[in-house]
């Protein structure tokens, strides 16, 4: 009787502590539900658009912004030009890239495109895909290729690519196109290699971006999060750097006008652009000059960028076949090492079976002598017993 009212205490006890546990799990749940709600809550208030009240000039968008109002967007005066996403890698090309062109050309406003560069593609197959959708006639900003993330490659492989991209925006759009990065990734891995072209530098704070080596740069991105009217979500906006204007950004920054084009229907230019200045032949020749220079130094650094990719090529191809070599080795010595330990176990079997086989034929011959003497002794005796008599009479 004491040892059933043990079992059934025993098993009270055991429910009450599962119990115990289920309700410890449960609260250990509603805890990290509860931070987990308030970390999303506080993440949604964190990206809840902002008024921007001070200088700005500009914004870009892409499709995150969805459809835009571009006719409430330009009634802001301070917004005088937009970079619209274009592209992105070699495939994907933004579904409101068209309409978003088109009606913010029609309310005045400067339209630029740009392209988000990947690394998990070719710059040919990007350009391409850029170049498909992108017409240098309806672009009324320089082309701009956005770079922020380095994937898996190396610093060198970055600016090679890079070079190689940019140089096939200059030789089809026929200008240097703009560099967007953060100040960070810039001073990380593209500094100096890009000092010489117009940069777009992101810097989410209240003091503007500093580049190695004071760098200037033509355009800062100082917030993702403005609201603008007519734009439903936030935007990215945009000032100019100190001492630049809307003229160091449009793809053609001093373009040539004669009198004979004055009223043959071509857009009348903006007062700030000095329709004086118009260069001379000495100079068309230094900057056609300047351009073949550019060329060879471009088409030289695509040869040292194939000729490094080779390079790394050949070093991989190497290594897999010393690996294979490496492997092939160590399989062939643990092959032979077994081989090795069958063979001693193979001697120690018959070694031993050749132990039992000696042991067992000693055993036996003296058994079998033991039978023998024993037999004879018997006769002895027998034969001592059957002829006693004859003996004693003898």
């Amino acid at each position: 009787m004491r040892k059933i009212l043990t079992v059934i205490l025993l098993i009270v006890a055991l429910l009450a502590a599962g119990d115990a546990t289920a309700k410890r799990k449960t609260t250990k749940k509603k805890s990290n539900t509860t931070q987990k709600t308030s970390k999303k809550k506080k993440r949604t208030v964190s990206k809840e658009p902002v008024i921007i009240t001070e200088h700005y000039d500009g914004i870009d968008v892409s499709s995150h912004q969805k459809d835009i109002d571009w006719a409430k967007v330009c009634e802001d005066k301070k917004i005088r030009f937009v970079y619209i996403k274009a592209t992105e890698g070699a495939t994907y090309v933004s579904p409101h890239y068209e309409r978003n062109l088109r009606e913010a050309k029609k309310v005045g406003i400067k339209v630029g495109s740009y392209h988000f560069m990947r690394t998990t593609t070719t710059m040919q197959e990007q350009f391409e895909n850029f170049k498909r959708v992108v017409k240098p006639e309806e672009q009324d900003l320089l082309p701009l290729i956005d770079f922020e993330n380095r994937g898996n490659w190396t610093p060198q492989q970055m600016v090679d690519s890079l070079t190689f991209l940019a140089g096939l925006f200059r030789d089809y759009y026929h200008c240097e196109p703009m560099i967007y990065t953060s100040s960070n990734f810039y001073n990380k891995y593209l500094s100096p290699h890009f000092d010489d072209y117009p940069l777009f530098i992101a810097r989410y704070h209240a003091e503007a971006p500093r580049l190695t080596g004071d760098v200037p740069y033509t355009l800062w991105q100082f917030t993702e999060s403005a609201k603008l009217d007519g734009v439903v979500t936030a935007v990215d906006m945009s000032r100019f750097a100190n001492g630049k204007d809307l003229n160091d950004i449009l793809i053609n920054a001093v373009p040539q006008f004669s009198q004979a084009h004055t009223g043959s229907g071509l857009e009348t230019p903006s007062s700030d652009v000095d329709l004086t200045i118009v260069p001379s032949s000495e100079e068309v020749a230094l900057t056609k000059e300047q351009q073949r220079q550019l060329e060879k130094e471009r088409r030289a650094a695509e040869k040292q960028r194939r000729n490094e990719e080779r390079r790394l090529k050949k070093e991989r191809e190497q290594r897999q076949k010393d690996s294979i070599r490496a492997e092939k080795k160590r399989q062939k010595a643990e092959r032979d090492s077994i081989n090795a330990l069958r063979k001693q176990e193979q001697m120690r079997i018959k070694s031993q079976k050749a132990n039992q086989s000696k042991t067992s034929n000693t055993s036996s011959v003296a058994t079998d002598n033991s039978t023998d003497n024993s037999q004879s002794t018997e006769r002895g005796a027998t034969y001592s017993r059957q002829y006693s008599t004859r003996r004693g009479k003898d």
